[in-house]
């Protein structure tokens, strides 16, 4: 009996043994196929710009500085659903109070059909085009237009929900919801520290922004933006007031041998007296550029492309004022010119000047060189 036994067990060790070996290549191969398979549905990015900066006087010194360097990520579940995310480090490094470590956006998008989806999570507020498509390769110069950081304070992103569809092959448009502005933050350079930018972001008061772009032409895109919120914030009801309403109006013309465009935007600050002094009721900020790729009459069979362009930008953040003097050297107008050269379209190196005139004479002008890439 003993010996049965013994038999038994062996032969079931050498088959389990069998078993295993079976079960490891099986395993490897699912593992294989699984590898395979989330390659197939996950997408890696990045975009970066390293900027140096040559300040004309103010002694202030020349700055050579990472700017930006993000890490974008794409995980498509299924074809209706996928999860898409920005992570995105600012000067190099986060140290003593030094450089952002930030989470621009990290979402997930329901493709409900072809003319209409669903986001939710961390999202870009849809304001303005440059708010948006904000890589360096898709707009001119080394640094982001000066209204679109103290009018629109690009990159302005809220965790919150949204809806986007297309209403004709022309007409596309986007609505969402997401946490508002902190009026706290607001000062006279306007209201770019009241971003929360996810980090327990106050949910007191939300704000919705609504967009329209139309594109009658492929050369042509028109686009307008409306946001409006409550900014107060306070949980304790003490402070009830507070909001802010945004427009944007603007008007791209892309030809691929000349590019222009032309942007209005505009902030009115409620209560603006009840906030901080200095805070203005309203803020307004105009944009006009103009580029030709001049490749084109040195090479018009080259894939290369070697612009010169100018930029006039109008900026006023102390427009009404109430009870206090405004602030001059937050009111004025920047004019940059220079070239852009991109050996691929994803690749660009800048050269530029900008020239700041404010009010009371204090803003200097600047040098800027660049490398810009995206992939």
């Amino acid at each position: 009996m003993k010996h049965k036994i013994a038999k038994t067990l062996l032969l079931s060790a050498c088959m389990g043994s069998s078993l295993i070996a079976a079960d490891r290549d099986v395993f490897e191969a699912f593992s294989e196929a699984k590898i395979r398979d989330v390659d197939s549905k996950l997408r890696w990015g990045a975009y970066g710009e390293l900027h140096y900066n040559d300040f004309q006087g103010g002694g202030k010194n020349s700055i050579l500085d990472l700017h930006r360097y993000i890490l974008l990520s794409e995980y498509n579940f299924d074809e209706q659903i996928k999860f898409v995310s920005e992570i995105e480090i600012e000067h190099a490094l986060v140290q003593d109070g030094e450089g952002e470590l930030e989470i621009e956006q990290a979402y997930i998008n329901f493709t409900i059909n072809e003319n209409f989806g669903v986001r939710a999570g961390v999202l870009l507020v849809p304001i303005s085009i440059t708010n948006i498509y904000h890589e360096p390769t898709l707009f001119y110069g080394v640094e982001r237009p000066f209204t679109q950081k103290q009018i629109i304070p690009t990159t302005w992103f809220e965790p919150g929900v949204g809806i986007y569809g297309q209403a004709t092959d022309q007409l596309s448009y986007e609505v969402t919801i997401q946490s508002g502005l902190n009026q706290a933050g607001f000062a006279t350079s306007g209201i770019r520290d009241g971003r929360t930018k996810s980090y327990n972001s106050s949910a007191e008061d939300m704000m919705i922004t609504a967009r329209v772009d139309y594109r009658p032409i492929p050369e042509l895109w028109l686009a307008a933006a409306f946001n409006t919120g409550g900014t107060a914030q306070d949980a304790t009801g003490v402070k009830e007031t507070g909001n802010t309403t945004a427009l944007t109006l603007e008007a791209r013309y892309d030809s691929g041998f000349y590019k222009a465009g032309f942007g209005y935007s505009t902030v009115k600050i409620s209560d603006a007296e009840d906030i901080a002094p200095g805070v203005s009721e309203s803020l307004t900020g105009i944009e006009i550029f103009a580029g030709v790729d001049l490749m084109r009459f040195i090479n018009d069979a080259s894939d290369h492309e070697f612009s010169f362009f100018t930029r006039f930008e109008s900026f006023d953040t102390q427009e009404d004022v109430p009870n206090i003097a405004e602030d001059e050297s937050k009111i004025g107008t920047v004019i940059t010119y220079g070239f852009d050269y991109k050996p691929h379209q994803n690749v660009v190196v800048k050269i530029d000047y900008q020239n700041f005139e404010s009010d009371d004479d204090s803003m200097i002008d600047q040098w800027n060189m660049g490398i810009g890439w995206m992939f």
